[in-house]
């Protein structure tokens, strides 16, 4: 009876841990997917990389550009991306990224004081700016004022 008693409690043990590490792992392979379909779709928001480089060798050359300052881990970044972006190209704007964790230095150099932020140039200078997350309209009126500049 003893004998049993131990092999009993041997056997459900056994099953806790099997069923335990099964959890585990599913919510691990769940956490992978999740991470990986999120890298994809930012990588589609953040597709149009500009370097330092690209946007003062274009504002010496007096081009025009619409450059949206990011963070990757930004959480307001993280929601009005799929909804800028998207709209910038809808209303047929050329919007470019640089991403700011990459180049620290834009920060001071661009007088940028927070994230999200979009801004204008035309002739090599700034012309105008939107700073923070507002809603979809706040920026569908912002890119339509662009759109009478251009």
């Amino acid at each position: 009876m003893k004998k049993m008693l131990i092999f009993s409690i041997i056997v459900v043990c056994t099953m806790i841990l099997f069923f335990l590490f099964q959890k585990e792992k599913f919510t691990n392979d769940k956490e992978v997917v999740k991470s990986q379909m999120s890298e994809n779709e930012s990588e589609n928001y953040y597709s149009k990389q500009l370097t330092l480089d690209q946007l003062q060798t274009a504002l010496q050359n007096k081009e025009e550009k619409i450059v949206y300052f990011y963070k990757p881990n930004c959480p307001y970044c993280e929601e009005v991306s799929p909804l800028i972006v998207p709209m910038a190209k809808k209303e047929n704007l050329d919007l470019e990224v640089l991403n700011l964790d990459s180049y620290k230095e834009g920060w001071s150099h661009y007088k940028i004081e927070g994230t999200p932020t979009i801004v204008h140039y035309k002739g090599g200078k700034e012309v105008n700016r939107i700073v923070g997350a507002t809603d979809e309209n706040g920026y569908l009126e912002w890119f339509r004022s662009l759109k009478k500049t251009i």
